[in-house]
């Protein structure tokens, strides 16, 4: 009587190898479902997949104001983050803000010099605004993989 040993390809293929040494052979058209596999990594009891939220930036928090730097008015934005990767740096945000009927956007470099980068923490200025106004303040995290966060939105009110 021949013994054999099953052995799961990361293919999804299923393959036998005798206890001679005649190689594998694959067990035909059996395909396996990997959902329906036992010991996941992922923590969840049920075997199912990962989420792909897992590896994105979380914000958890924002906040603003309005500071003068001797040289005009600008919005100082404080951005909560949580990131599982640990790799913001190199990532960039895309900042939308509007104030009376007007409104602008960008795209910033997480590079530690445009966007200061401290634990859990993301810190940038938006130049040259009415300090009368309030602003409307809308903020996504790419972090280094381009993992996108959800948008976030803070209104920033003038100092009264």
């Amino acid at each position: 009587m021949r013994h054999f040993s099953l052995l799961l390809v990361s293919f999804g293929l299923l393959a036998c190898q005798s206890d001679s040494d005649d190689g594998f052979s694959t067990s035909g058209n059996t395909t396996v479902n990997p959902d329906s596999l036992t010991g996941s990594n992922d923590g969840e009891s049920n075997g199912g997949s990962s989420s792909e939220n897992e590896v994105n930036p979380v914000i958890s928090g924002m906040d603003g104001a309005f500071v003068d730097d001797g040289n005009g008015m600008m919005l100082e934005m404080h951005v909560y983050v949580e990131d599982p990767q640990d790799d913001l740096l190199n990532g960039w945000l895309e900042v939308d803000y509007q104030w009376n009927d007007q409104s602008d956007s960008g795209q910033m470099d997480i590079d530690g010099e445009s966007v200061l980068v401290e634990t859990g923490e993301l810190t940038f200025l938006i130049p040259d605004v009415d300090e009368t106004s309030p602003y409307e303040v809308f903020v996504t995290v790419y972090d280094e993989q381009g993992n996108p966060s959800e948008q976030s939105s803070v209104e920033v009110l003038p100092a009264e």
